[in-house]
């Protein structure tokens, strides 16, 4: 009896005692850094039809073709709620290529934001005077700003972020992009 009650005095010294004989650390936590930034992606495309047909006439009352007056845009997901999105537009993009650029679409507190086609004159008379054939209309969207490559290629320039501590990182730009294929039929051309 005695041998059982030692073995239980010490199973109990030692599991119910063992926390007090280490010191407890109070230390607080330092502030965790700043979330970095995360990709956006392209989830929608308007219209969402491969070919894209350009077949029809002019659009009543104005005298402009269907070239010019069809609406392109995409949707965006991006987490990071307070990015702006921007874009690049190309129809038939090479090294030479300039491209379309539209307005900026500002934060919105949203993950889903649209992205629209320019709303320019240029835009619109590029689309206008296609030759007929395939032509290829891409459009790069961003949360950075971008850099264009000798090569005609697209970087998302890093952003400079200040940390609790002091320092600056550099975090990383994200670039995503959808081509669509565009039949153009002779009626473009008028």
């Amino acid at each position: 009896m005695q041998i059982m009650a030692r073995l239980l005095l010490c199973a109990a010294v030692g599991l119910g005692g063992s926390g007090c004989l280490f010191p407890q650390d109070d230390q607080v936590l330092p502030t965790p850094p700043p979330v970095k930034n995360q990709p956006l992606r392209i989830v929608l495309a308007d219209p969402s039809k491969q070919p894209f047909d350009f077949t029809g006439g002019t659009v009543p009352n104005m005298g402009t073709t269907l070239c010019e007056t069809a609406m392109f845009s995409v949707t965006v997901n991006d987490p990071d709620l307070k990015d702006h999105i921007g874009s690049y537009w190309y129809i038939d993009q090479t090294s030479n290529s300039l491209p379309f650029r539209p307005s900026v679409v500002d934060a919105t507190g949203q993950v889903s934001r649209t992205v629209n086609q320019p709303n320019s004159n240029a835009f619109k008379a590029a689309m206008g005077s296609m030759t007929t054939g395939t032509h290829l209309l891409t459009v790069y969207v961003t949360d950075t700003d971008f850099q264009e490559r000798d090569d005609g290629s697209l970087a998302a320039l890093p952003t400079p972020r200040l940390m609790p501590d002091g320092s600056e990182v550099l975090d990383p730009g994200y670039i995503d992009s959808y081509t669509w294929v565009l039949r153009v039929g002779p009626a473009c051309q008028q």
